[in-house]
């Protein structure tokens, strides 16, 4: 183009050049071509500049990626934590993958079905580095193809490095923001964090002005990741798009085109698996049967914790609003006739709230996802220009609004400060106390994955051993524990979760010196996950459940719905300690009438029973 430019120039130089008056008469056609030359230099500049932010970003991602993959390779084990349990359920779903069950099919599972394919792959490597640790890197690899695109479209570096900083943290880093007594990683919430990293993505796309064509594949990627994971988060993204749809119309060509691509897939891949799409519909459906209810009280408490954060939300809506003044609303003619123009004239206020409302919907089991409120509204959002005006006011400029500082820093402090403090502090106290006194526990690896276990956990978890074992007089324990047990009689607290882990492992060898379990049978288990499967090598019973949890993934069932959930079981594991009022009362009310009937007990130990089928 700019070879064609010259060429005219040239031309009307050379046969025009000497003649003033053409030149006087057809001035603002020289101009405009010298223009159109002048813009497409700029705009290559641009171009090649634009080049080279992308190859450096590129090669930042390429460089980081390489280096998590090193040092998840030198881990001798991950460090054991707190909801150990909620780990080993995945691998559970993993090993009926490896024999040939499909999630939701062939057993109900409460989330989406990509994690457990996600803990298949890490199973598979698990010579490699801890399985628990390749679950991570495997979100990460996941959000990439995402992630690049936008991080190089960012109008700055900085930009780009801190949105891949958060989405690195995202999928990385196994914290949640609530109150930890001790200071350990989560082994719950995987597929929290990560479809909240997806919608943080869908998010950042849809304040950036840069779209393209292509962004159809990459929406659809963010959908497909979100309903693959968690589908409250794929029904928040989907709303996003409408409202986005609403206010510009590029936005809903691409969305349009996202949710075309999407149902395509999701048909597709329903009629190639006989099912599998149907039957995650089933699952979500009784979810939202058993927990009926329970998302208004949730919710209200949420918003209760996080009040500060909200309130200072609600000023920077209110301020938006009122820098608009009336002079900028539009006539009431055109409001009645194109109602769409109030909606694009206050569409900072409006995504502010929309943003706020999303991430609250989409926070579960302490994710954190309300600190991510102040970065995407400061840094990639709506209040993109506080961010500016905070910077000039911090250089002496008098672009400087002290209403939008105060606001910027309320908002930073009261949302992403606790996320902040919660990582920083746990990651600290590991370090100082935890770290030097980590020991590998080769006993529990089957159950948790390879493990390190530090000093005071082990300790701790001998205790809560000898609560469930005796006889020695609990008084004794507890003050003998009295600093060990300040997290409480929690089974998901970490010392416990390792004690659980250590009878898991125990009543396996048991059943194995016994040879009361052979590979031909079927396995389940009456307790909240099912690990003796795996461990036993077992074939895991269809039809059973990733989770017994009375409270979120079950009801109250029948005798004779039981009766049929036992049906193809050959062995039942009943778990008894960590000794929990609706574990207990479900397996007596419902199944200990089948046991007695149609099974007889072999072994036990203080914290499990294995039940062996009579006949058939």
């Amino acid at each position: 183009m700019a070879l064609i430019l010259s060429r005219r120039l040239q031309d009307i130089l050379r046969k025009r050049y000497f003649n003033g008056i053409y030149l006087l008469l057809n001035h603002s056609a020289i101009s405009k071509e010298l223009l159109m030359c002048k813009t497409f230099v700029r705009t290559n500049a641009r171009v090649r500049e634009g080049y080279r932010a992308g190859y450096a970003i590129s090669a930042l991602i390429g460089g980081w990626s390489l280096a998590l993959v090193l040092a998840v390779a030198l881990l001798p084990g991950f460090p054991s934590g707190r909801y150990a349990q909620d780990f080993t359920a995945l691998l559970d779903g993993a090993y009926r993958i490896d024999h040939g069950q499909w999630p939701h099919r062939d057993f109900m599972v409460p989330f989406g079905g990509l994690v457990l394919v996600q803990a298949w792959i890490a199973l598979k490597l698990n010579a490699f580095a801890p399985p628990f640790a390749l679950l991570q890197v495997s979100s990460w690899f996941l959000l990439l193809p995402a992630a690049l695109p936008l991080a190089i479209r960012q109008h700055s570096v900085r930009r780009a490095v801190a949105l891949l900083a958060i989405v690195g943290l995202m999928a990385l880093v196994p914290y949640v923001v609530e109150w930890e007594p001790i200071s350990d990683f989560n082994y719950n919430a995987v597929y929290n964090r990560t479809a909240s990293a997806a919608l943080f993505l869908l998010l950042a796309w849809i304040f950036t002005s840069r779209k393209a064509r292509h962004d159809a594949a990459l929406v659809t990627w963010l959908l497909l990741l979100a309903v693959s994971w968690k589908i409250s988060h794929a029904v928040v993204m989907l709303g996003l798009l409408g409202l986005a749809g609403l206010v510009s119309p590029v936005a809903r060509r691409i969305a349009m085109a996202a949710f075309v691509r999407l149902a395509a897939f999701l048909v597709l891949l329903d009629l190639a698996t006989s099912g599998i799409v149907r039957a995650y519909g089933r699952d979500i459906a009784e979810m939202a049967r058993i927990n009926r209810g329970g998302s208004v009280y949730f919710l209200s408490a949420l918003a209760i914790r996080n009040l500060p954060a909200l309130i200072c939300a609600a000023l920077a809506v209110f301020w938006l609003v009122s820098q608009r003044g009336r002079a900028a609303t539009p006539p009431r003619r055109i409001i009645l006739t194109r109602p769409l123009a109030l909606l694009r004239g206050y569409r900072r206020p409006l995504w502010i709230a929309a943003t706020v409302l999303a991430v609250l919907a989409t926070e579960s089991q302490g994710t954190g996802n309300l600190g991510l409120f102040p970065v995407i509204v400061l840094m990639f959002g709506p209040l993109g220009d506080l961010v500016a005006k905070v910077q000039d006011k911090a250089r002496g400029s008098s672009g400087g609004d002290p209403v939008a500082v105060a606001l910027a820093g309320a908002l930073v402090v009261t949302a992403a400060y606790p996320y902040a403090e919660s990582v920083l502090r746990r990651a600290t106290t590991m370090a100082v106390h935890h770290v030097a006194s980590m020991r590998r526990e080769t006993a529990v690896d089957g159950v948790v994955g390879r493990a390190l276990v530090a000093g005071q956990m082990s300790r701790t978890a001998d205790l809560y051993t000898a609560f469930w074992h005796g006889p020695e007089p609990i008084r004794t324990i507890v003050r003998d524990g009295e600093a060990a047990f300040s997290g409480g009689l929690n089974p998901t607290e970490p010392a416990m979760s390792l004690a659980w882990a250590r009878e898991v492992a125990a009543m396996a060898n048991l059943v194995r010196r016994r040879h009361l379990v052979q590979s031909t049978m079927h396995v389940t288990t009456l307790g909240f996950v099912e690990p003796f499967g795996r461990l036993l090598g077992a074939l895991p019973t269809p039809g059973t459940r990733l989770w017994l949890d009375p409270l979120r993934t079950v009801g109250r069932p029948t005798v004779e719905e039981a009766r049929a959930y036992l049906e193809k079981a050959d062995a039942v594991f009943v778990q008894r300690c960590p000794d929990k009022e609706p574990l207990r009362d479900l397996i007596a009310t419902s199944f200990s009438a089948v046991l007695d009937r149609e099974f007889t007990r072999a072994d036990a130990t203080p914290c499990y029973e294995v039940w062996l089928r009579t006949s058939r």
